[in-house]
Formats: structure tokens, sequence, C-alpha cells
């Protein structure tokens, strides 16, 4: 019964050195983790600072896009106004040289007939 009871306590003693040596190993495999984790939230802070200064850049150059487009649409109604101009002008310009070939025409008649006209008898 001596060596039961002394048996039974080398036993109970692996038990809890089992456990304890398993608590050992989940603290040093959680400590490693717990290391990555931190490494891993540094990165991601700093590819969440990246990643802001990004959407402040991003944000600079639309705005610079959207005036660049404005000046474009200014641009764009300056160019209209004088196509429409110079489309009156040019209708204007059609106008005249209509009369002016009209009035060549009578021209070119009277002359025609002042030089084929029958000499006076």
């Amino acid at each position: 019964m001596g060596d039961e009871a002394n048996g039974n306590q080398n036993n109970r003693l692996d038990r809890i050195e089992g456990i304890v040596e398993v608590l050992v190993n989940d603290r040093v495999q959680f400590r490693d983790e717990h290391r990555q984790l931190l490494k891993a939230q540094v990165l991601l802070y700093d590819n969440v600072q990246k990643l802001g200064d990004n959407v402040l850049k991003l944000g600079d150059n639309v705005q610079m896009l959207s005036d660049s487009v404005q000046k474009i649409v200014e641009a764009q109604a300056t160019v209209d106004q004088r196509l429409a101009t110079l489309a009156a002008a040019q209708a204007q310009l059609a106008t005249a040289q209509q009369h002016t070939d009209e009035k060549l025409a009578a021209l070119i008649d009277i002359v025609d007939s002042l030089i084929r006209r029958p000499p006076p008898q």
C-alpha cells in the first residue's frame, strides 16, 4: 500500500508536470503569436497611414481634374460662340457672293452685248 500511494504520487506529479509543460508551451506559443500580431498591427498601421495619404493625394488630383474639366467646359463655350459667329459671317459672305455673282453676270451680259452688237449702219 505504501508503494501504491507513492506510485500514485509519482503518477500525480507526472500529470502535474505534463500540465505545467503544456501550459509553458502554450505560453511560449502565445508569446510568439502575440509578437507576430504586434508586428502585423504595426504594418497595418503603416499601411493605413499610407492609404490615408494616398486618399488625400487622390482627392487633390480629383480637384485638379475637376478644375481642368471646368476650364475645358468654359473653353468649349467660347469655341461654340466663335463658331456661331463664324457661321453667321459665312452665311453673310455666301449672300454677298451670290449678289456679286449676279452683278458680274449682269456686267458680262452688258459687255457681251456691246461687243457683239452689230455695227450701226
